[in-house]
């Protein structure tokens, strides 16, 4: 018998009718989504010998502090909240699964965390999973994943798919995709407790410095009435013609407006993506020059 206890998290609840940015194109909803996955879920890790309790076990609003409190009171060895993503504006060729870990990658225990699911994930055809930051949604982080840090208890949050992609929505409607996609996180679950294997994984993407300009830009930009793509493409045209820096300048714009799409990211990667490799003088004047671009 597995005496490892594991806290799974189904995000959100108790908000239908309330809100409508949680819903795919035909009106799945979040909420609902998720907590098929962590019924699913519950009984592929309960099948491999794990001790599973649920935040929540029907569609109700569940506090931030109590999913908190439950992890801290249950002892729990691991918390992981199950979400999936959407993206504003709606793009249906945009569908990747990725996790949010706290601050960054910086201890050997987060990078076998962050390693265990970017290595299952990325087995789920949906391309290469992603290891975020959560800095990236908020600057102090996102509140669970930051106390139950400061507890000692590892967590994680997985985005598995994006919900605003049609086909995919249609896909999270069924039990039967929503054990398919348990079946990985089950795996990497398993994999975190039971595997040897290291990771040497960079820091995770997008420091909260960063995000929180790309927020100004943002703004700017929205003011404008500008649309990413347009950025996007001129971006291309600048890469051709050898025009770096007034690349990086107009990819960095169409990230601000689009800041899930990979191949924005993925032509960002090598020079600001990760922290390790960041230059701050150059990060500075570049963001510096950028602002200048929208004032």
């Amino acid at each position: 018998m597995n005496s490892k206890h594991i806290i799974l998290d189904p995000g959100h609840g108790g908000t239908a009718g309330k809100d409508h940015f949680r819903q795919g194109p035909s009106a799945e909803r979040e909420e609902w989504i998720n907590l098929r996955v962590c019924k699913a879920l519950k009984l592929e890790l309960e099948a491999k010998g794990y001790i599973v309790s649920l935040t929540r076990r029907k569609d109700v609003h569940v506090d931030h502090q109590a999913r908190v409190d439950f992890a801290i009171s249950n002892k729990a060895d691991l918390f992981v909240s199950i979400h999936h993503a959407s993206c504003d504006p709606a793009d249906p060729e945009i569908n990747f699964p990725f996790v949010y870990i706290h601050n960054t990658v910086n201890s050997e225990s987060k990078s076998k965390l962050a390693g265990s699911f970017k290595q299952e994930l990325s087995k789920a055809g949906r391309g290469e999973a992603l290891i975020y930051s959560d800095h990236w949604v908020f600057e102090t982080g996102l509140f669970v994943l930051r106390q139950l840090e400061d507890k000692n208890i590892p967590a994680i949050l997985t985005e598995f798919s994006f919900f605003s992609h049609p086909e995919e929505e249609q896909r999270l409607k069924t039990m039967e995709y929503c054990r398919i996609e348990a079946q990985y996180l089950a795996a990497s679950i398993h994999n975190y407790f039971s595997s040897g294997e290291q990771y040497d994984l960079s820091p995770s993407k997008f420091p909260f410095e960063y995000k929180r300009q790309l927020n100004t830009i943002r703004d700017g930009l929205k003011e404008e009435g500008n649309v990413w793509r347009h950025y996007y493409l001129e971006a291309q045209k600048y890469a051709q013609e050898d025009k770096f820096q007034d690349a990086i300048i107009s990819y960095e714009k169409a990230l601000s407006l689009n800041p899930y799409h990979p191949n924005i990211m993925e032509q960002l990667e090598s020079m600001y993506v990760y922290s390790k490799n960041l230059k701050l003088e150059e990060h500075s004047e570049n963001l510096s020059r950028l602002l200048d671009c929208i004032w």
